[in-house]
């Protein structure tokens, strides 16, 4: 699942999730202007064994044009 990133957790270095599902997105420059405090990563291959849920279908993100125009945010 290559093209695919990933938000780490600021302390605990995990990726970040959801209900159990890693929170993912496939532009890491959105990413990274979004959550500048967060590292971003590529998401292996084997999608780390476990659930995965696109960032804009969590609920505090429906609300998001995708993709994000930055001008909405100033």
């Amino acid at each position: 699942m290559s093209g695919w990133y990933m938000l780490m957790g600021p302390i605990s270095k995990e990726p970040l999730s959801y209900q159990g599902a890693v929170l993912i997105h496939d532009n890491r420059d959105e990413l990274q202007w979004l959550y500048p405090k967060n590292e971003v990563k590529e998401l292996p291959g084997n999608g780390l064994g476990r659930p995965l849920m696109r960032l804009k279908y969590h609920p505090d993100m429906q609300s998001v044009e995708w993709p994000i125009c930055k001008s909405d945010f100033l």
